[in-house]
Parts: C-alpha cells; sequence; structure tokens
C-alpha cells in the first residue's frame, strides 16, 4: 500500500464513520472551504461550511430512510499530484448495504484531497450517483444540473 492509498483510505474510513454517527461538524473540520460536489444528476460549486452541514444530513438521512446499516468507502487509487504534493487525487468505490444487501448499487467516486494546516481534507467530490438515489445535496441548496450529466471524465482534480 502506497503512502497516497493509505492517506486516502484513512480519509474515507474517518468520514465515514462520522456520517454514520451524525457527527457533520466533525466532518466539515475534514474539508476546505468552499467545496464542489459534482453528481450525475446534480453539482454544487462553492459549497459554505453551512451548505456542507445540510447536505451531509440530507446524506445520512436519506441512507437511513432506505434501510441502510452501512456505508463503506473502499480506495481504488491514489496519487500523489506530481506537480503539487500538497494534492492527492483518489478513486473509491462507496457501498451502501442493509445486512449484505446493497441498498443502492455500489457506484465509483474521484476525490480531490489537500493538504492544509498538516491535515488532508477533501476539496471536490465527483461521484457516479444520483442526487435523486442517495440526495448527496441538499433539496434546501442551490444546485444546478450538470451540463455533461457529471461525466467523469471531466474532473479536473489534477489540473492547476
Amino acid at each position: 500500500m502506497t503512502d497516497a492509498v493509505a492517506i486516502y483510505q484513512n480519509y474515507l474510513d474517518t468520514v465515514c464513520d462520522l456520517l454514520w454517527r451524525g457527527q457533520y461538524e466533525e466532518i466539515c473540520e475534514h474539508m476546505v472551504f468552499p467545496n464542489a460536489i459534482i453528481m450525475l444528476d446534480a453539482m454544487a460549486e462553492d459549497i459554505s461550511r453551512e451548505q456542507m452541514l445540510e447536505n451531509l444530513k440530507s446524506l445520512h438521512d436519506s441512507l437511513l430512510r432506505q434501510g441502510a446499516q452501512s456505508f463503506y468507502r473502499l480506495c481504488q487509487t491514489a496519487q500523489v499530484d506530481p506537480l503539487d504534493p500538497s494534492r492527492i487525487l483518489g478513486t473509491h468505490r462507496s457501498y451502501v448495504l442493509r445486512g449484505g444487501t446493497y441498498v443502492v448499487p455500489p457506484y465509483d467516486n474521484r476525490l480531490l484531497l489537500v493538504q492544509t494546516e498538516g491535515r488532508w481534507r477533501a476539496a471536490k467530490l465527483q461521484t457516479l450517483a444520483r442526487n435523486s438515489t442517495i440526495a448527496g445535496l441538499s433539496p434546501a441548496g442551490r444546485w444546478k444540473v450538470p451540463v455533461d450529466g457529471g461525466n467523469p471524465s471531466h474532473f479536473e482534480g489534477t489540473k492547476k
């Protein structure tokens, strides 16, 4: 396991645990603001801390409403940006489960981590999930439909 993979997976595990316990304020300590979330059917850029708190509650409530008993994210790839060692771009697959059954089909994601104040924090998430399925963006928030349907090939995580 590379250092980037270990850092990325540790980040995923920490935030999943906090989400499952409903500790949204603590999750925000693991993010930079403004932040961005791009889903297949919705996106929000320049997300403030207050908006992120709403989004996290929306996601958690959605998972519980659907009967989820666990939420896991497993790193697939992670690498340090060769142009900026304070950035890690990774991919992971998310699993929403009730017992041994998928609540929603597993879905792939890309996440940009940046190191600030000695801590790795999320700056941008792109997911192949639909907001209409997992409500990662709060219905109360201001978001728009991606022009390209959230095409993952357009993720700009490694560009400066």
